[in-house]
């Protein structure tokens, strides 16, 4: 958070999503799952649309 407001108006962005879910197979049974197809939008937007926020989660 703070890399990203020290970068504001630099033109520089930087930002973070965190998963809050397993990717591909799960490793514990019960935690959730997703696939790339699912999660990628959330980055492409993140870094198109909404370059003004530094974090995104992603809870499937």
């Amino acid at each position: 958070m703070n890399l990203h407001e020290e970068l504001a108006g630099s033109g520089i962005q930087f930002a973070h999503v965190a998963l809050d879910v397993a990717l591909g197979m799960s490793p514990s049974y019960g935690r959730p799952t997703a696939t790339l197809d699912q999660v990628s939008p959330l980055h492409r937007d993140l870094h198109t649309a909404h370059r003004d926020e530094a974090e995104r989660i992603f809870r499937g």
